[in-house]
Order: C-alpha cells, then structure tokens, then sequence
C-alpha cells in the first residue's frame, strides 16, 4: 500500500484451475515467487525466484492462506509490492518453478535466466494501465552492476549503513564481484559501525568472522554480534546463534537453547531450522523424542520447487522414518516413505541411493530390478559411500 505494507491481491476466477494446478504440484500450499529488483533510473533489474528471498518473506507468507499467489517486488529501498498477476504472469511463473526444480541450488541460476520478457509487460499494461511499465524492462546486465557497485561505493563513503551492507554481501557471495572474505567482513563492519540496529549486517559480520578467524576473542565477538542481531529479530540470526549454542562454540553447549533459537527461526520460515527442528525432535537432543513432530519439521524443510542439499537431507530423514515403520507401521506408510527415498535419490543423496539400490535388489516394498538395483548403487558409489563400493565389487564377482 501507500505505506509500504504488503498487499495481499485476490486471484481471479479465471486463474483458479492455474493456482489450483501450482498448489498440487508444489504442496506446501503457497507458491510465491520473489522478483529481487534495483531500482536504478527508469529500469528494474530483476533476480531470480531465490530461497534467500523465500525465507526473508517467509515470515509474511506464513500469514496468507493456502489460495494467495503473489508477485512480489523488493527495491533497494526495502518497499513492498505485490504486483498483478495474469494468465501470462501464471505460465511464466510456473514455467520458471520448474527449471528452477531442475537446478542444483539457485546460486546455478544466471540473473538474465528469469525476468517478464515484452509480452507480460503488454498484458499487464493492458489489464492494468496504472502498472508502472518500468519493471519490466530486460536486463543491461554487466553495465548496470558496474554503475551500481560505482554507486554503491560512493555511498558507502558518504556513510550510508545499507549501501555497505550490500557491498559486503556482493563479496560474499562473488557473483558481481570476485569473492573476499575479508573485504566482506570490513564492509559488514562499516555498516555496523554507523547502524547499531542494522540486523542483517550483524548476522553477516558475524558469519564473516567465524569464517575468516578461529581466534576465541574473534568467536567470542561473533557470538556477541548474533546475540545483538537476535535482538532486531534476524531470524538468520537466530538459526545461526543456535548452532554455536549447539557446538559450543565460543559459549557453554546448551541444547536446550538451541532447540529454542531453532524453533523460533523455524517458525519465521529458515528452512535450515525447521530441518534442524526435526533432527532435534528424532534424536532427543534438547527435547523429548517426539517422532510425529520431526516428520513435520522434516517436511516444512522440504521445497518442492529446489533441488538442495537440504531438500535431499529432509527427504532421507522424512524416508527412513516412514520405511523403517517409526511413525506409521503400516504397509501404505511405507510406500510413502519410498516416494521420500526416491525424492532424495533424484537429488542423488548417497545414503538414499544405496538404500534405494539394494531395496531394488532385494524386491522390497519395490519391484525387483538388478539393473535399477546396480544403478542406484553406482549414483551412491560416485557420491562416496563405501558400503556401495563394496556391495558393487560383491556383485560384479
């Protein structure tokens, strides 16, 4: 709205087998679809769909109910905006959820990949003419960065907290930029300096110090800075400060504490959290063992449209504890855990695999296959499991 609130936009009834048919195929019941943009002058640079911006509207999509789909626009001056969506904007979204489900992590996806292409702007324009046209405008990609890191330069020597901020996230992740710890740690720590408050800049000065030192003043510091960054309500932050209180780094191991952070982040949408959560849960570790709570957790971690190391890790877990009868002993509970072994094996989790494999070869709960048996075995092999070498020399004699 005028005050930078989000806006929750109704779909139209014409969209409503669309939204129906997103729903299925991406089950945890909202699909949004975050469009990073700079503003820069009369043009919109715009980012790919990304989990970092999932989990930063987490917090918000929590409170929307299973028929929203939102469009949704950040510039650099943090403002929200939900814009219209069309039938076009529909098959676009949907065409990009599932290359982006064919993709190892989002980090593999190029800015010029995704962004609303000529034929969306006019049917926007046309369906909404109030829309402001400039979001749409294609990429001048490698000039546009080099002017806006030129700019953001400039007003981080003015002083300007974000504008450092910013600039230590570009070499963190060395996208835009060559990649240097260092350099990210000085500009985290500008920001820092002339924002107390600035949440994210804590987080990510703290990350940066645990990364570039293992100094227990330096660890000592981070966890000082986590702790501050907590207190703005960072929910990364949170995720975190729970891993040092895990590990005992730099304070007393206290799984207890842990379990909280993690709970509390989980609950604001860290997909690493809520998988954490689930472990927690399973293990017992700084809570009662609680087998239905960890398959929840397990399954908030999972997003059908990433192909991650954590969608893989939570289906295994998610597998093992159905196959293994722990949650629901029954024959149907079973087979639902094969779709969680098979899930995690398109990922190529070698755990999974193996399991998976000798599954084949046995002709348990699946039907019996040498060949898929051996090929699964081989993915699991490749990934580095030791049992799968040998079972693989144990057949080929």
């Amino acid at each position: 709205g005028d005050n930078g609130s989000p806006l929750q936009i109704p779909i139209p009834d014409s969209l409503k087998k669309k939204m129906s048919d997103l729903i299925n195929e991406f089950p945890k019941g909202i699909v949004a679809a975050t469009v990073m943009t700079h503003w820069k002058e009369k043009y919109d640079e715009v980012c790919p769909w990304s989990e970092l911006g999932f989990q930063r509207f987490g917090a918000f999509l929590k409170q929307l109910n299973g028929t929203s789909l939102l469009l949704h626009r950040k510039d650099v001056n943090d403002d929200f905006l939900v814009l219209p969506f069309t039938e076009i904007a529909a098959n676009s979204l949907q065409d990009s959820l599932f290359q982006l489900k064919k993709k190892k992590s989002s980090r593999e996806i190029r800015v010029e990949d995704y962004y609303l292409g000529e034929q969306d702007r006019l049917e926007i324009e046309n369906e909404f003419p109030e829309t402001d046209e400039r979001f749409a405008h294609p990429l001048e990609s490698k000039k546009r960065m080099e002017e806006e890191i030129t700019d953001l330069r400039k007003r981080a020597k003015r002083g300007d907290a974000e504008a450092c901020y910013t600039l230590g996230t570009y070499y963190v992740l060395g996208e835009v930029i060559p990649k240097d710890a260092k350099v990210a740690r000085k500009y985290f720590q500008d920001a820092v300096d002339l924002d107390c408050n600035h949440g994210k800049a804590l987080n990510d000065l703290a990350c940066s110090i645990t990364q570039t030192s293992n100094n227990e003043a330096d660890l000592k510091l981070a966890l000082h800075y986590l702790r501050r960054s907590v207190d703005t309500g960072c929910i990364f932050a949170m995720h975190n400060l729970a891993c040092m209180f895990h590990d005992g780094v730099a304070c007393v191991q206290d799984f207890s504490k842990a379990f909280e952070l993690h709970v509390s982040a989980a609950n604001a949408g860290v997909r690493d959290s809520s998988f954490e959560v689930g472990r927690f849960y399973k293990e017992g570790i700084g809570v009662e063992a609680n087998t239905e709570m960890a398959v929840k957790y397990f399954k908030d971690a999972m997003d059908a449209a990433t192909e991650d190391d954590l969608n893989a890790c939570s289906a295994w877990e998610l597998a093992k504890i159905y196959i293994q009868g722990n949650y629901k002993p029954s024959l149907e509970s079973k087979k639902e855990g094969i779709s969680f072994l098979e899930l995690a094996c398109k990922q190529k989790h070698p755990a999974a695999c193996f399991m998976l494999g000798n599954l084949y070869l046995q002709g348990n709960l699946v039907p019996r296959s040498k060949k898929q048996g051996i090929q699964y075995l081989k993915i699991a092999a490749h990934g580095g499991h030791k049992e799968a070498h040998q079972h693989l020399r144990k057949l080929q004699r």
